[in-house]
């Protein structure tokens, strides 16, 4: 009997092993995760955003088969609360005639009347300081009186001007196909939004679609626009130039576009015609409204025939 139920045991594993290795074989470990891989990417621009409070991008390569998230990555800081300058990342500045003096939140760089002073920090060899694709600006900004003047020049290549009628400006130079500088794009607020001794929040973001402006957290100007930045090869500059910033400057925060993890579907699944090239998510992590006002499907389609979706509704939501 031991021998006739160790053959049948056998024979009873024969045939389940059998059976399992066949359906083993039919199974495609990629095809399982590509649902996963979609999503995780649209997810990871979603958290990127709403962390941030940035724009952020999922680039598409529907023959590729890939997926791109992009967002705004803080690349320098500075508060200002030491003699040295020195910011988040270790980025020290040089002042000239310049002081610490009470800011709006801790202390503050002060740049006096009839001094030309000025503040300056080495980033044209740091390789975080590529804003190529985009960048957001934002600092405190607190004149002393109402005339025009350079505040912020981040390489030469962009920055925020003051205007002598209390209005604020960013700018940044351009770049054709070419790769040549071709000019400045400007963008003003309104006259009378700096006030003399008053600090004001001011905030500039630019992603290759639109230059918008912020004051206060009120969304004060917008330029639509497509071309890169010039390339940052000279320090960082507050103050300084032809015409001096006088007053004070806190917390100064720049920020670069940078690329997140490429995520590659696998060989037996595709995206399927109609998706877009870029999906874009706001600051609050939602759909982009200009560029998406209908919710997005995402359809992708394996080899043996089968369909799936991905959802991503006005909210960001992914599912």
């Amino acid at each position: 009997m031991t021998l006739l139920e160790l053959l049948l045991v056998m024979v009873v594993m024969g045939i389940v092993m059998g059976i399992g290795v066949g359906t083993f074989a039919s199974l495609d470990p990629g095809r399982g995760s590509a649902v996963e891989t979609v999503r995780g990417a649209l997810r990871s621009a979603v958290n990127a955003a709403r962390a941030r409070r940035a724009p952020a991008v999922v680039r598409v390569d529907q023959k590729a088969g890939t997926l791109l998230p992009r967002g705004l990555a803080v690349v320098g800081t500075w508060h200002f609360e030491e003699a040295n300058l020195e910011g988040a990342f270790g980025v020290k500045g040089l002042g000239t005639d310049t002081r610490l003096t009470r800011g709006y939140l801790g202390q503050a760089l002060e740049f006096p009347a009839g001094a030309n002073a000025r503040a300056e920090f080495d980033i044209q060899a740091d390789p975080s300081f590529e804003f190529g694709e985009g960048f957001a600006i934002e600092c405190m900004l607190a004149p002393e009186s109402a005339s025009s003047a350079h505040a912020v020049s981040v390489g030469n290549v962009l920055g925020l001007y003051v205007l002598a009628s209390g209005a604020a400006r960013v700018w940044f130079v351009s770049l054709n196909q070419s790769g040549e500088a071709v000019g400045q794009v400007v963008l003003d607020s309104e006259p009378g939004s700096l006030l003399p001794g008053r600090w004001t929040r001011v905030r500039a973001e630019y992603d290759r679609r639109k230059l918008s402006l912020w004051l206060d957290g009120v969304h004060a100007a917008e330029l639509q626009v497509e071309e890169r930045v010039a390339k940052v090869q000279a320090p960082l500059l507050l103050a300084g130039g032809q015409k001096p910033f006088v007053g004070r400057i806190d917390e100064l925060v720049l920020s670069a576009w940078e690329e997140g993890e490429l995520r590659a579907l696998p060989e037996s699944v595709l995206l399927e015609p109609g998706v877009p090239e870029e999906i874009w998510f706001d600051a609050a992590g939602h759909l982009d409204q200009l560029a998406h006002p209908l919710p997005l499907e995402l359809s992708l389609s394996f080899d043996n025939g089968r369909r799936e979706r991905v959802r991503v509704s006005r909210w960001g939501t992914v599912e």
